[in-house]
């Protein structure tokens, strides 16, 4: 084998192990808007956003952060209920839309929630409760006593033991008790909760995370002042 064979041979060897050309090459963004859907936080509001394609971001931001998906079949059969545009805000508009359900299983809830929002926690023992969808008809006499318990310590802003489903139980009961707290006051109690809570929470703290902000965006809530750590 001579030179020149012995050199092809070596470029067939590095080749081999190259595989830039298998990894999916990036797409350029187009130059219109375009809309992009944000997590539902409940099941009955879809938020919109409306974003500038000419700020100069990254693939990598845009993609990472709002993922964009075209408004198709998703809010066809739904209702318009709120746009507007943000003040002070990169987001240049914000549709909120209402889904049709023939279900009452959203109404069953918040009547429940209205009838245990008053009611006082009494200290007592921790008691482990799971639910890949957490509801009140799920607890038991013991955990329904610990998350009253609980919920009484985090309105006071002491962050005693819990586990996940404690926690969204309580965040489905801020988002959707309309009546019984103001908007603001649910979103901050959801940050501290974010906060506190974040070695539990663990990899769904990015989801919780998008929850408050579609919280905000639905009541038009402006950024928290306070300066937040979830970590």
């Amino acid at each position: 084998m001579d030179k020149n064979d012995r050199q092809d041979r070596a470029k067939q060897l590095d080749d081999f192990w190259d595989i830039s050309d298998l990894v999916p090459k990036k797409k350029k963004i187009s130059g219109h808007s375009e809309f992009v859907s944000l997590t539902e936080i409940n099941n009955e509001k879809n938020t919109q956003i409306d974003t500038n394609s000419e700020l100069k971001l990254s693939d990598t931001v845009i993609q990472r952060f709002i993922p964009p998906h075209s408004v198709g079949e998703s809010v066809k059969n739904e209702q318009l209920e709120l746009s507007y545009v943000p003040e002070n805000s990169l987001i240049h508009k914000v549709s909120i839309y209402k889904k049709y359900s023939t279900y009452s299983f959203y109404e069953d809830f918040c009547k429940t929630a209205e009838e245990l929002w008053d009611v006082k926690g009494k200290e007592c023992e921790y008691v482990d409760f799971f639910s890949y969808s957490p509801q009140y008809n799920q607890l038991s006499d013991t955990q329904l006593a610990y998350y009253l318990w609980w919920r009484e310590c985090v309105r006071s802003g002491i962050y005693i033991k819990t586990n996940s489903c404690y926690i969204y139980l309580y965040t489905y009961e801020l988002i959707n008790v309309k009546n019984r707290i103001s908007p603001f006051k649910a979103r901050e109690q959801m940050i501290c909760i974010a906060e506190n809570y974040a070695d539990i929470l663990l990899g769904a703290t990015s989801r919780y995370i998008r929850w408050i902000s579609d919280y905000s965006l639905i009541h038009k809530l402006p950024p928290s002042k306070k300066v937040h750590c979830f970590c």
